[in-house]
């Protein structure tokens, strides 16, 4: 699970249509106000946490399943997982319609990423999983801060792996 995690955010923030979004590993130290950890490269108004959950410290980062696997040998398993992600855009204004937009925008990004490295391999080496893939949104909240209007996504990137050691 954690190179997956560490897979995909470096895959996806590697993207060029990322340059403006703070791809984040893991969720921020607070919500409201937002206040996230170390230098940020993207424009202060577009976000991407990868192994976070909107309901903070009650939620959960990642969630799955490891089963025996298929070989008869005690130590391999078959993992299956969904990493949280939260997707948060915050316009400055009160343009709901267009903070919504640039927020999908996002999501679209992150599942064309995962199409094109499905197994989060950089395409020279091997991924970490078997396959992944955008797991749909979750839950979509809009609502206004002092920062204007802020729209956040709640959703999953679905990845199984097989696990020997």
């Amino acid at each position: 699970m954690h190179a997956a995690i560490v897979a995909a955010v470096d895959l996806i923030a590697a993207d060029a249509a990322m340059s403006t979004v703070d791809v984040i590993d893991g969720p921020p130290f607070e919500w409201n106000p937002l206040r996230t950890a170390g230098e940020q490269r993207g424009d202060g108004r577009r976000y991407l946490f990868i192994g976070a959950d909107v309901d903070g410290e009650d939620g959960d980062s990642a969630t799955g399943e490891q089963q025996w696997g298929g070989t008869g040998l005690p130590r391999d398993k078959d993992e299956r997982f969904t990493i949280g992600c939260v997707a948060l855009v915050m316009d400055g204004g009160e343009d709901v319609r267009g903070c919504r937009a640039e927020l999908f925008e996002i999501l679209r990004t992150v599942e064309t990423v995962l199409l094109a490295h499905i197994d989060l391999g950089d395409g020279v080496t091997a991924g970490p999983v078997l396959y992944s893939g955008f797991g749909g949104v979750d839950r979509l909240r809009q609502f206004f801060t002092d920062r204007g209007v802020t729209i956040q996504v709640q959703f999953g990137i679905d990845c199984r792996a097989y696990l020997t050691s």
